[in-house]
């Protein structure tokens, strides 16, 4: 296990980060996993809160009133993902079409930002087929695939 500033701990057999976020609730633990996806070099990202029996809970509405925290903390977990697989990407999506909506604002604010590091794109799904392009502020999207723009020496 490696840790990374703060309480980010990253198991690199298991891929999964662990954290703690204060906020309304107290401090929650929180876990981002990344799994293989059917798709060449693709890991599906989930974010999950860690429950006191120590199972993880990846429908939790999250609600610690630190969002700008949280998923600062996610995007660092992406970029130390990326950094140690190069070639690799990350996708997530909302379990729920509201935190869809949320991932895309959260996207949108801070694009410039992002895109320093990262190559966004959105995936837009109908009855025929997938199409991935780069993110639009205006775009309607089912999902979020990003990879890093800097290689790893």
């Amino acid at each position: 296990m490696e840790h990374y500033g703060g309480n980010l701990i990253f198991d690199e057999n298991s891929l999964e980060f662990t954290f703690t976020i204060k906020g309304k609730k107290g401090v929650e633990r929180k876990k981002v996993k990344l799994s293989k996806t059917q798709y060449l070099g693709a890991y599906n990202l989930a974010l999950g809160t860690i429950k006191d029996n120590g199972s993880t809970d990846y429908r939790d509405i999250t609600n610690s009133g630190d969002l700008v925290n949280l998923f600062s903390t996610v995007v660092n977990c992406v970029a130390v993902f990326l950094e140690k697989h190069p070639g690799k990407s990350v996708f997530f999506t909302g379990d729920t079409e509201q935190k869809t909506l949320v991932y895309h604002e959260i996207l949108r604010r801070h694009y410039q930002e992002f895109s320093k590091k990262f190559y966004i794109f959105g995936i837009v799904e109908n009855e025929y087929k997938v199409i991935i392009e780069k993110f639009d502020s205006n775009g309607r999207y089912s999902g979020f695939l990003i990879e890093n723009k800097l290689k790893s020496i």
